[in-house]
């Protein structure tokens, strides 16, 4: 986990990619939903809602972030942690949702143990992914835990 960006920040309706999370009880009306080009972007990525599974899907000149988790009205520390894992840098918004315990994980997902690897081989080449929250109230205590577990694991 890196110091020199903020993982999460306070959402002022900054430009940001949405990540939609699903889970496999509303699967069916999320595809629904979706254009025929995006309901075919989704099946040629395989997603199937299942935990820790993501998607790309195209949004006109721009894309939105797919994530599959247990239960999109109970999520874990760990919901989002995939989704920081694989996504290119760049700032990010949860749709239809604050992120709430998944900021831990959206942090700890981007850590990266590189005090004997450059640059180029530890991951911080490409940047951070940023996750925007309207719960600016909780950015301080689940940065510092995310914190106290990077160092824990950096012994």
């Amino acid at each position: 986990m890196t110091d020199k960006h903020a993982l999460i920040q306070p959402d002022k309706g900054q430009d940001a990619i949405s990540i939609r999370l699903v889970d496999k009880v509303g699967l069916d009306d999320f595809r629904k939903s979706l254009s025929g080009p995006q309901r075919a972007a989704l099946a040629a990525q395989k997603f199937e809602a299942g935990g820790y599974s993501h998607a790309i899907v195209p949004d006109g000149e721009s894309w939105f972030a797919v994530g599959g988790v247990a239960n999109t009205n109970d999520l874990s520390s760990w919901c989002m942690a995939r989704l920081a894992e694989v996504l290119p840098a760049g700032t990010y918004r949860r749709e239809g949702g604050e992120p709430g315990p998944a900021l831990f994980g959206w942090q700890t997902g981007q850590y990266r143990f590189s005090r004997y690897k450059s640059v180029k081989d530890n991951g911080e080449a490409e940047g951070p992914r940023v996750l925007l929250t309207g719960e600016a109230g909780a950015i301080d205590a689940v940065t510092a835990e995310a914190r106290a577990v990077a160092l824990v694991r950096d012994l």
